[in-house]
């Protein structure tokens, strides 16, 4: 086999590997933030920080993650105006989102979830940061899942 034969193939065989999937995670509780992000990187996926829902606007639509994990109750912007505002971006209307918060849900915020559609809305004291991934991985296997 010649160089170009070999270069031929290993552009092949990488081009045969899925794209990394990036995940923000947007949550000011310093301890689940850093858990959840080994977490998705020890499940392969590209993992971005933010503390507070105006760090996370931000990040979100300068990167673009794939999908988003977002707590509610936050410093500086809650989770309901970060996705309010993300929802209003073209990229972002498709954006899935992951709720993840120890927030009851009262009328208001049910009405403001149907209209703000994440993917999930899932309970922190319910809910471990195993079954956080596994829908996130289930969400961009198969993206038709919604609340």
């Amino acid at each position: 086999m010649n160089h170009l034969q070999n270069k031929n193939m290993l552009l092949l065989s990488m081009d045969a590997q899925p794209p990394i999937k990036t995940v923000l995670i947007v949550e000011d509780d310093i301890v689940l933030s850093r858990a959840l992000a080994q977490k998705f990187k020890n499940a392969h996926f590209s993992v971005q920080t933010a503390s507070n829902g105006n760090e996370g606007l931000l990040l979100s639509l300068s990167q673009h993650p794939d999908i988003i994990i977002l707590d509610l109750l936050m410093p500086i912007k809650n989770g309901m105006s970060f996705m309010e505002d993300v929802r209003k971006d073209n990229w972002g209307k498709s954006v899935p989102i992951i709720v993840l918060t120890n927030f009851d849900t009262d009328d208001f915020i049910l009405s403001k979830l149907l209209e703000y559609k994440p993917a999930y809305y899932l309970i922190k004291s319910n809910t471990s940061i195993e079954t956080v991934t596994e829908k996130a991985t289930e969400i961009l296997t198969h993206p038709t899942n919604s609340l």
